[in-house]
This record gives C-alpha cells, structure tokens and sequence, in this order.
C-alpha cells in the first residue's frame, strides 16, 4: 500500500507540475519588461512607464530564455524542465507544450517560417520545432553545450561553450554546413554588419578582456577589441554606432565605438550580470547575483535606477503592443 500511495503522489505532483497556469493578464501594462529567473520559480513584470515592478508571478519553473513569437505570445525553455513553454500575454497563461529534453538553454524564432530553434545542451543537439503543429520536426547535432544563436542569410549560427565552436546549420537543408573554432570557453554572440562577435571566460588561468570579430562565413578571425573582464553578452542594431558589451567579471556595461573600435564609456551594473536587452532609448541588464535590473539611459550612457527583482534575473524580452 505505501508503495501505491508514493506511486499515486508522484503522478499527481507530475500532473499539477505540467497543468496551465494563470496569471492576471489585466495587470500588464505595455511598455513592459519581462524577466525570467534562474534561481527562483518567478515571472516578474516591470513597468518602463515608472521603472517598477508591477508584479512578480511564481509559474513553479525556472525559465532560461525567453523569445516574442506572433499575436503577444512568448515561447520559453527551462534548463531544469523537458518541455518548452507558451505564455500568452493576452489571456495571462502559461502552458507546457512540447516535450524536448532536458537541460534547454537558448532558443531562436524564425518568424517567416514559424520554426523555433532550441539548444538542447544535454544531448547536443539544435531541436527544430513547427509552431504550427507544437512537434519536433527535425534535430541537428551540433558541438558540446550549445548555448545561442544568431542567424545570417537564413543560416543558423549555433555557439557551442564546451568544444570551443560554432556549427552553422543551413537555412535551406537544415544540416551542418561547417564548423569554426572561437575563443575558449566562449559565452556571448552577435551578428553586426558581417562580422560575428563573440565573448567568453578564455582559458582557465588567464581570463579573457577581449571580444573577437570572425568572418561569419569563413571563420577566419578579423579584428580584437580589449573591454571588460569576461564578456558575455551583447546588444546593437546595425544602424547604431555602438557595440555594447556586457561583461559580468566587473560588472559592468562597455559602450564601444563601432568606427574606432574602441571603448569610449563604462557604466557599473548589478553583481554577475548576464543578460542584455536593449531600445530606442534605454539599455536593460540583468544581474544574477545581485537580484536587479539596472535601467540605463542610452544616450547620456548613465545608470537611471535599478529594480529589485526575484533571485536570479536573467532573460529579458519587452514588450509593447
């Protein structure tokens, strides 16, 4: 009978852990920030209007990255969870609706297409899943721990944080096509104006201070820019001037200049930042370890204010409707 009872208790905490959530949709006011977390079960919602929380939802996961689909409607993986997840922003839901693997890290929404890329660092593989159908329709192996994505004439370029690559899969065959090696133990990718840039911790003993520009095509290695301890993360759009570069070694956020290549300004952030997000007019920066969202103003390349949040901030996406 005890056996029968645990049995019983274990499928009931299995179910619950996979039903639809609710949360007060009502609530939302765009503009608005939504903040995924790492080291607590929470979905927190900050108003840009007033720089302040406007709740803070406990989904019972641990979300790891977040990407906007179509009609208000966001896909998130878990690191911690098998499944990806959709959360609806107009009806304030959150469901269970793929089941992947464990250990999903980063992910990538090919609009066009309704295809979502997901990094699946346990089995080393890119899952490609049809939106359209919620089912996986094709899978990629790729390097060790695959972390991120970035894409370039409807090629998908894969960051790989253990074997110290990139695999880049075809957009028109969805095979690999080749792989190039980077930086060791690499962390942080972006595409701007033909050049991918890429970050990292470096070798053990000697911790990186320098993003690397590659040919994304060839591999081939083109420029170096020294900035901060452990770069990790990035955010531009390619009409900008700036490259931003996170750096969580020194907490802090490096503006540097596209033309010169050069660092023309530095702004401290919370304890272990992470992540980076950024608009017209404000940058967004999560610290994992100091539990905030520092607020900064884009132009002026100052600190506005910093908003405490649940343990372990980490993916920021914004939304406005």
């Amino acid at each position: 009978m005890r056996k029968i009872f645990l049995l019983c208790l274990l499928s009931f905490i299995l179910l619950i852990s996979c039903q639809k959530q609710a949360f007060d949709a009502s609530k939302l006011q765009e503009p608005y920030l939504m903040v995924s977390h790492l080291k607590s079960s929470a979905l927190t919602f900050i108003d840009l209007d007033k720089n302040e929380i406007m709740f803070s939802k406990d989904i019972r996961y641990q979300l790891t990255d977040l990407v906007s689909i179509k009609n208000g409607k966001v896909v998130a993986t878990s690191r911690s969870e098998k499944h990806i997840f959709l959360i609806d922003l107009n009806i304030g839901t959150i469901e269970p609706i793929v089941k992947v693997n464990s250990g999903l890290t980063g992910i990538h929404y090919d609009y066009l297409s309704n295809l979502l890329f997901v990094a699946d660092s346990t089995d080393n593989q890119i899952h490609i899943i049809d939106l359209h159908q919620n089912a996986i329709v094709n899978s990629v192996a790729t390097g060790k721990f695959p972390t991120s994505f970035e894409s370039l004439d409807q090629d998908i370029y894969v960051l790989n944080g253990e074997s110290n690559d990139i695999t880049v899969i075809g957009g028109d065959t969805y095979e690999e096509i080749q792989t190039f090696s980077v930086i060791e133990r690499p962390a942080g990718m972006i595409i701007d104006n033909d050049i991918l840039w890429v970050g990292g911790h470096g070798p053990y003993g000697k911790l990186n201070r320098e993003i690397i520009g590659y040919d994304p095509h060839t591999g081939q290695q083109l420029k170096k820019i020294e900035v901060g301890l452990m770069p990790v993360a990035f955010w531009t759009v390619p009409s900008s001037r700036y490259l931003y570069v996170l750096c969580h070694g020194d907490h802090a956020l490096y503006k540097v200049d596209k033309k010169t290549n050069e660092v023309t300004d530095v702004v401290a952030v919370g304890e272990n930042p992470n992540f980076i997000w950024g608009n017209q007019g404000q940058i967004f920066v999560s610290s994992l370890d100091g539990n905030k969202v520092s607020i900064i103003d884009k132009e002026r390349f100052q600190l506005i204010t910093e908003v405490d949040v649940p343990a372990g901030p980490y993916s920021i996406i914004e939304e406005v409707f």
